[in-house]
């Protein structure tokens, strides 16, 4: 590790605590970085002389620090209240109710919401922005109320009260007149009445290029995604004909959608269960066919808190203690019938495929240096996360599809232990072919949903088309529902991060042309998909570099199981980590 990394790992320790914290970082459990202006300045600042210190050839260091940058420049509500849910749902996690503990974190949450309050005062913001902080705002006092009733601390429960006065003024302070329980025909309706304008335009351009990046103009995005719709548009179509002919039905992706959402054992609100149930199986064949897994992965299933469920409307997964030696993930399933809740045997699997297999066993097998060599600043948070994690996990679904289908042309007496279970499973849900056609059909829906967020967050952030009218030519373009299309980019991308929403498709599609070569080799896709989810979550350009030269060597070497010295590389890392601590 060298000197420059040591200094952007104890300014991370500054700057974001409680993402280090859940790291595996307890010494920071009590610590929250204060959104003041001065802290924020202060920030800017700090990342401006480290950058002045990165060589010209650690390619790795500018883009990490630039992406850093890029945060601090983003100045919308939105996070300022969201840090309340972020915080404490981690710590709920981890570590239950500790009041000693949480007072302190509450003290320093309401110093955070009053200088957030001081550095937005007399600053105005386009109604669907401040829709989007009344999104967390909603989060915020769920967590509060599951805190309040797990404790009976009459000193905790003042400091409750406390806080969710400053969340109030900060709901008053972005008012949106009518909004409530932000469902789709409330936010819509206030859309058309106060405007859907999201006023990004100059900053987008540079999410693109220094938080994320890209080399792609949102133009070209644009144009790229319509090509990939143009593309898979009418596999889903045939899908959607051939199962409505089965379930006796019109051939509308919404109505067929809509029977599979309603089948016994599979509906929304049985679908933790039933995902539990089917996850064993799921896994056994995944491991085998499409990625290794790490012999200590260790991932938890569950449902979504209330107070997590309005930015997370359908799923989603969170890793914690990465820079541990016991490093363990949580898949969160959505069942709030007011969001977007995963139903249908496809939908439930094509979910766990994605958040379990793509996401956490990406935390998992980074964690563990299981088939590769992860750098500190490669483990460390940062939007980068999101463009190399989502994109695999996007095209991870497609793979798992690939995968059905190279089961679906072998003899059943040549079928494997896991591929024989998997088959058997599918029996009790309408059978192999049904369940094949089902899945694909989930799957290229679910490829147009994350092709349209590349055009609705190009299009919306730059001004080009405003969120309504994206909506409805999404419907009259691809036949899924405006609310559908809707949950899938507004509150829960739109108010992550702009930018965000183009994550899952482009490095997707990137990863899907890489693999190419041995798309039907499972042996090879196996090793491959093991590298590209055990190398952390480098800068979009560096990762898609790395995982073309090893696809290259892969092409033209046998396959090799990890190196142990890879996992003793990872313990090296923890240790050297550990020692700067004591110091």
């Amino acid at each position: 590790m060298t000197q420059l990394e040591r200094d952007i790992f104890e300014f991370l320790k500054e700057i974001n605590p409680q993402s280090m914290y859940r790291m595996g970082l307890e010494e920071l459990g009590e610590k929250i970085f204060i959104n003041s202006k001065e802290n924020i300045d202060y920030a800017r600042r700090k990342v401006k002389e480290l950058e002045e210190r990165v060589p010209k050839n650690d390619i790795l260091a500018q883009k990490y620090l630039c992406s850093i940058e890029n945060v601090f420049e983003w100045d919308e509500p939105g996070p300022d209240v969201g840090i309340v849910s972020d915080t404490l749902s981690g710590h709920l996690v981890k570590e239950g109710v500790k009041p000693a503990r949480f007072k302190i974190l509450l003290d320093q949450l309401t110093s955070s919401i009053e200088a957030s309050l001081k550095r937005f005062q007399g600053k105005a913001y386009p109604a669907a922005i401040r829709i989007l902080a009344q999104y967390q705002v909603i989060g915020a006092n769920e967590i509060l109320d599951i805190l309040q009733k797990e404790s009976n601390d009459k000193e905790l429960l003042e400091k409750i009260s406390t806080l969710r006065s400053r969340v109030e003024d900060f709901r008053k302070m972005f008012l949106v007149e009518g909004f409530t329980d932000g469902g789709f025909e409330q936010v819509l309706d206030l859309l058309k009445k106060y405007g859907p304008d999201l006023g990004r335009e100059r900053f987008y351009p540079k999410v693109l290029k220094f938080g994320f990046d890209y080399s792609e103009t949102p133009a070209q995005l644009e144009r790229e995604a319509l090509s990939w719709i143009k593309e898979d548009l009418p596999k889903m179509r045939a899908a959607v004909k051939s199962l409505a002919r089965i379930l006796n039905c019109e051939a509308d992706p919404e109505i067929v959608n809509q029977k599979l959402r309603s089948k016994p054992g599979v509906r929304p609100k049985e679908a933790l269960t039933t995902t539990l149930r089917i996850r064993p199986i799921v896994q056994e064949f995944v491991g085998e066919s499409i990625v290794g897994i790490n012999p200590k992965y260790n991932t938890t299933v569950v449902e979504t808190p209330p107070y997590l469920a309005p930015i997370l409307p359908t799923g989603a997964a969170q890793d914690f203690d990465i820079l541990t030696d016991h490093p363990n993930q949580r898949f969160y399933l959505t069942t709030d019938p007011k969001r977007a809740p995963p139903g249908g045997f496809a939908d439930l699997v094509n979910l766990l495929v994605h958040e379990e297999y793509g996401h956490c066993l990406h935390f998992s097998n980074t964690a563990m240096g299981f088939a590769a060599r992860p750098s500190l600043l490669t483990l460390l948070p940062s939007l980068h996360g999101g463009t190399t994690s989502e994109g695999l996990s996007f095209q991870r679904e497609l793979e798992f599809l690939d995968a059905l289908k190279r089961l679906d042309r072998k003899s059943p007496s040549r079928y494997t232990g896991a591929e024989r279970k998997y088959v058997g499973l599918t029996e009790e849900f309408g059978g192999f072919k049904q369940t094949l056609l089902e899945i694909a059909f989930i799957t290229y829906k679910q490829r147009i949903i994350r092709f349209l967020r590349v055009i609705g967050d190009s299009r919306i952030n730059s001004g080009k088309q405003n969120l309504l009218d994206f909506l409805q030519w999404a419907e009259k373009e691809t036949g899924l529902s405006q609310r559908t299309v809707f949950f899938q980019i507004f509150p829960a991308h739109e108010g992550i991060y702009p930018g965000y929403a183009t994550c899952y498709a482009v490095i997707g599609q990137e990863i899907r042309v890489i693999q190419r070569p041995f798309r039907n080799n499972s042996e090879k896709m196996v090793k491959f998909n093991a590298f590209a989810c055990s190398m952390g979550f480098p800068a979009r350009s560096i990762y898609s570099k790395k995982l073309r030269e090893f696809a290259k060597s892969l092409m033209n070497r046998s396959v090799r199981k990890p190196s142990k010295s890879r996992i003793r590389n990872r313990k090296h890392i923890r240790k050297s980590l550990l020692a700067r601590r004591k110091k």
